[in-house]
């Protein structure tokens, strides 16, 4: 496995910041793992389950929400100023850039066979 970490402009010009967990052979398909609300990319059960989805084969894209509060320090909770700021809808947007970044291919791994959101 080998993870390479992105970064793309994300709601109202935010960064959102990724991994990408990709495995040792061509990936069967694509996941892209999303956290909660107060979840983030490489905090409790992400990386285990990224972990898991790569060893059956899958390219993994796991990333924090834009105002998540997460920067690419994963050791601390830097920006929560965003935080109260971060709504459902702009998760929305995030993850639809996210799914377009994957389908355009200007993620790890190359594209993906998705419809554009």
């Amino acid at each position: 496995m080998c993870a390479q970490n992105w970064t793309i402009e994300g709601s109202n010009g935010q960064p959102i910041y990724g991994t990408s967990d990709l495995p040792n052979s061509d990936p069967l398909g694509t996941l892209i793992l999303c956290h909660g609300f107060k979840g983030y990319k490489d905090y409790g059960l992400f990386p285990y389950l990224a972990k898991q989805a790569v060893g059956r084969g899958l390219l993994v894209h796991r990333f924090n929400f834009s105002h998540s509060g997460m920067t690419d320090n994963i050791e601390s909770f830097e920006r929560p100023d965003l935080f109260e700021q971060d709504t459902y809808g702009k998760q929305i947007i995030d993850l639809t850039l996210v799914a377009n970044a994957v389908r355009r291919g200007k993620l790890p791994g190359g594209g993906l066979d998705l419809p554009m959101v």
